[in-house]
């Protein structure tokens, strides 16, 4: 993804234009509907069908009704597929203004003002900015950025032993999946997935990137001098946890938290700490990453805490748990050389990485998962909710097709699972049967009585933590494959005798 320059916020607005035109409208949709809350969703969505067929009218729209935590949350989203946002967490006052920014009403006004007899008034702000300053749109037919990495099995079928092309997971094969993690279960170890023909198992470094700020006294923060190695250490070793038997593990490299040492790390204050965004990920990246193959991460930003969010930090109040610069679907990235672009990095919030916090097994290692799931898009994985009902949007076939958990299932579905999910890995057998309920879309070949459910235990999903557990055999080929396609220095380099 071309980085966006720090420039006026016309410019800003031109490429986020940039973006949205660039972006197949199946995302756009999957982008847009949960920025209406669900009272007014039903309301909303003639308007967001009429956006979606005029994507030019977006940022202008949103621009008039100066709705700014909508823009930064869609372009925050756009720059990266990856993203983890929590619309949970956003404020009630917050809430207020993303419904007024989507009211229907006043988009049908807006709308009627816009267009006169099927012409479009030109927007002066947007013109104003040089076309120059835009980067340019990829040189892609709209066939070719629905899925830039190509599915299965047009590039693997018949290669190697693992599996590439399978019908969609029963939930029997996704309770197999992941039963060693009901310590009762008698299962100690993971399934061990077959390998493409030439993708030799790999373990690959880390790199840590703990950014802090100093407070009015002057005190560097967060503490991370008491626990950052054992920290990274922990995480990582979590990490290697839900990828076993996939052919990629990980060895922690190195942690720079101390800014006597690395003064980058230094972001000033605490809302500079807070607002970290892509500007400053990518910025700091560009020129501070460990280059020649690691995994960098990046640790900024809490909502939680000690160092929860300012009322002004709107990226830090919209609670992004982390991302990736990585564009897992539709990305000019994804071609022979990406892998050298000096500005890849996985994001994680300071929550996240915290002992005090997620990264711990009270929490149900959070940190981890969302480390995990980044990395899978790292090497090319999509959520499992990609395109909603239409199969397979994620590329692979036997990940159901579901919809957002956090947009499009029923309102207790999710406490529900999760409950479950608690139970089973504390060592109780809750009944399966109860998981029959969560289907969001229905069957693809009309069979009602088949166990075919959402993914409900799957690592790419935005299911709650303790249920986000394990990948199928085609997300594990995918893995593999992008790593031999896209990833050849790594797999030469990094590859296990």
């Amino acid at each position: 993804m071309v980085s966006n320059p720090k420039v006026d916020g016309t410019v800003r607005r031109l490429y986020l234009q940039h973006l949205i035109s660039t972006t197949p409208k199946n995302k756009l949709r999957a982008l847009l509907l949960p920025l209406a809350t669900p009272d007014v969703r039903k309301r909303v969505q003639i308007d967001i069908n009429y956006l979606l067929d005029h994507p030019d009218e977006i940022v202008p729209y949103f621009t008039s009704r100066d709705a700014d935590e909508v823009l930064i949350l869609l372009g925050s989203m756009l720059n990266s597929e990856g993203a983890q946002v929590d619309m949970r967490r956003i404020t009630p006052a917050q809430q207020k203004q993303l419904q007024s920014a989507v009211n229907s009403g006043e988009l049908s006004k807006w709308v009627a003002n816009k267009y006169r007899n099927g012409r479009v008034d030109p927007d002066t702000q947007l013109k104003a900015a040089k076309p120059a300053q835009m980067p340019p749109a990829p040189p892609l037919r709209p066939d070719q950025m629905q899925n830039f990495l190509p599915p299965f099995p047009k590039l693997a079928s018949g290669r190697g032993s693992v599996k590439v092309s399978s019908p969609p997971q029963t939930l029997d094969q996704m309770l197999a999946m992941v039963r060693h993690f009901n310590p009762n279960s008698g299962v100690k170890q993971p399934k061990v997935f077959g390998r493409l023909d030439g993708f030799k198992p790999m373990t690959i470094p880390i790199v840590f990137h703990l950014l802090g700020y100093q407070d009015k006294a002057g005190t560097y923060l967060p503490p991370y001098n008491w626990w950052a190695e054992s920290a990274a250490k922990h995480m990582v070793d979590q990490i290697n946890k839900f990828y076993r038997g996939t052919g990629f593990q990980f060895t922690l490299q190195q942690v720079r938290w101390d800014p006597r040492k690395f003064a980058y790390l230094n972001r000033g204050d605490l809302l500079a700490w807070q607002n970290c965004g892509k500007d400053c990920w990518e910025g700091l990246s560009s020129r501070y990453n460990v280059q020649g193959g690691p995994i960098n991460i990046w640790v900024a930003g809490s909502f939680e805490g000690a160092f929860k969010c300012t009322p002004v930090a709107i990226l830090c109040q919209l609670g992004a748990n982390g991302l990736t610069t990585v564009n897992p679907g539709a990305s000019e990235d994804w071609k022979p050389g990406f892998e050298y672009l000096p500005t890849q990095l996985v994001y994680i919030n300071y929550d996240r990485f915290s002992p005090d916090a997620l990264n711990r097994p009270g929490a149900w290692e959070g940190g981890a998962v969302v480390a995990a799931h980044e990395i899978g898009h790292y090497f090319g994985l999509l959520h499992t909710f990609e395109g909603g009902c239409s199969a397979p949007d994620d590329a692979v076939t036997d990940t159901p097709p579901n919809l957002d958990p956090d947009s499009g299932w029923q309102p207790n579905w999710l406490v529900e699972l999760t409950q479950w999910c608690k139970d089973f890995r504390t060592g109780k057998n809750p009944n399966p049967n109860k998981l029959l309920k969560f289907k969001s879309c229905p069957n693809l070949d009309g069979n009602s009585n088949d166990k075919v459910v959402d993914n409900v235990f799957n690592m790419m999903s935005y299911l709650d933590d303790v249920c986000r557990m394990g990948f199928t055999d085609n997300q594990v080929a995918r893995l593999q494959w992008a790593a031999l396609t896209f990833r050849p220095g790594m797999q030469k380099k990094y590859a296990r005798s």
